[in-house]
């Protein structure tokens, strides 16, 4: 019988502990009611303004298939913060309007789930206009199944900024280009990636797009696609040949920019081209062929020219030539493969320059240039000149630890001294990197001889005594950069 009442006196003392408890539970719970947080009184304008400047821009954009924590798309991540930015998230279709659709994660594993699912972030966007990647990296040549491409072409009336990373099969496939034929109205960048350079079937989906401007494509024929290409103002192609080149620059007459990279075989074109007064950057990157497309062209409004032509650097006059002809405002100029003697014989063609940049300089051309900016008039060469950057490769059999630098820094450090300290524009900026293979020849990593190849990386005796001159030239506003490199260390030295 005690028992039972001790029980039960036991039970009374809880039943009142509780009773207590909930009432300041309810005390605690006003008061976090109570708690207003200013962000969520802002005007439903403001708070979306907030949301859009948060969206990435389309390259960074995330998958939309990948819902890891640390890898969740901006919109997604929105709806998680509180139920208040949820509900608004819902009512902005513009901040899912760009996207990052992978499409070999959507069939490796719950592939019946996910065409539900890009179903329900298309129906987000609304009627906004979609930027957005469609990428599938498989080597398989064959068309993408219609239930994934299917609802992306079914919108193809919305799509603004698209890049398009898919095997040549899509393009070329009647169901793709039905869809997209004549739709594109709003269409104003596209970008194209596939697996293809050859064949002879011709891309026509993208022809009729009034408002596109911006056009890239990769691994891509250029007279593989029908575009209006009068209409276009920029273009770069990527993996192209010569005569894909040639085709755009006869075929885009209003383009302001046009970039080639990696371009290889040949050209046959022996006549000049008309002269463009429109194309203001030109990037020409490739082989030797590279050298007879800049034969054909006159250009005179070019201000910005990267030129490789795969190390060709003792050939000048053809760029002379160019730059004869053309007689360019030029404001940046880009060399590679160490073609410095270019800018030697064209400087009075280069009056306006004000940036420069050569890689691949060998420690004899350097010094050449060194040379050029000590000695000769600033008021004739390169009078306007205010950031170079260099790349400058050590001689194979050179050896830090006995062998004379192959750069004097003493004669460098006069030379920007001179142009730094000169009446009219003064030079602003050097950044200089030195590069070496490592020791047993590769350029990966440090090699076997890894006592060896840490000497690189060690300033020069040379380097060290003109060292407080340098930091003069900083102190007095001067931006200077100078980075030893093997393989994939580096040391910067200032």
């Amino acid at each position: 019988m005690d028992l039972n009442q001790s029980l039960r006196d036991r039970l009374a003392e809880l039943n009142v502990q509780i009773a207590l408890l909930e009432v300041e539970r309810d005390i605690i719970q006003k008061k976090l009611s109570s708690v207003t947080y200013p962000v969520l009184k802002l005007p439903f304008d403001v708070t979306s303004e907030i949301f859009l400047n948060c969206v990435p821009d389309l390259q960074d954009s995330l998958p939309i298939f990948d819902f890891s924590p640390e890898r969740l798309p901006i919109p997604v991540l929105l709806t998680q913060i509180c139920r208040a930015w949820r509900k608004i998230a819902f009512k902005i279709p513009q901040i899912w309007a760009t996207f990052f659709l992978g499409l070999d994660a959507v069939w490796r594993k719950d592939n019946t789930l996910r065409p539900p699912r890009l179903a329900e972030w298309l129906a987000k966007t609304g009627s906004s206009p979609l930027s957005f990647v469609l990428e599938r990296r498989s080597l398989d040549r064959s068309p993408t199944p219609t239930p994934l491409l299917g609802p992306i072409l079914a919108l193809s009336n919305q799509w603004q900024n698209v890049d398009l990373r898919l095997p040549h099969a899509d393009f070329v496939n009647p169901q793709f280009q039905s869809n997209v034929r004549g739709r594109l109205h709003f269409l104003e960048k596209l970008r194209i990636n596939t697996n293809h350079r050859g064949g002879t079937a011709i891309v026509t989906a993208f022809e009729l797009a009034p408002r596109l401007h911006s056009v890239s494509l990769e691994c891509l024929r250029a007279d593989g696609i029908l575009l209006p290409w009068r209409q276009l103002t920029h273009y770069t192609g990527t993996r192209t040949t010569g005569m894909d080149c040639l085709h755009v620059l006869r075929s885009a007459d209003a383009l302001v920019e046009c970039k080639f990279d990696w371009i290889d075989g040949d050209m046959d074109e022996p006549m000049l081209l008309p002269k463009n007064f429109v194309l203001k950057v030109l990037h020409l990157r490739g082989e030797a062929v590279c050298c007879n497309i800049l034969s054909i062209l006159t250009l005179p409004s070019l201000v910005e020219l990267d030129y490789n032509d795969g190390g060709v650097s003792d050939y000048h006059e053809h760029f002379v030539d160019f730059m004869s002809r053309s007689r360019p405002p030029l404001l940046h100029l880009s060399l590679h493969g160490g073609a410095y003697s270019r800018v030697h014989h064209s400087f009075s063609f280069l009056l306006d320059l004000t940036v420069l940049g050569i890689s691949g300089l060998t420690a004899d051309t350097m010094s050449h240039l060194v040379q050029d900016f000590r000695t000769r008039d600033p008021a004739s060469f390169l009078p306007n000149l205010k950031s170079v950057a260099l790349s400058v490769w050590q001689p194979e059999n050179y050896s830090p630890k006995e062998d004379t630098p192959p750069a004097n820094y003493g004669d460098l450090t006069d030379a920007l001294e001179f142009r730094r300290n000169r009446p009219g524009p003064r030079m602003k900026s050097l950044r200089m990197k030195w590069c070496h293979e490592c020791a047993d020849g590769s350029d990966s990593e440090f090699g076997e001889d890894e006592r060896v190849n840490k000497l690189y990386l060690i300033p020069s005796a040379n380097f060290r005594v003109n060292l407080p001159r340098l930091q003069a030239l900083i102190e007095d506003g001067m931006c200077i950069s100078v980075i030893a490199e093997v393989g994939e260390k580096s040391e910067v030295w200032i």
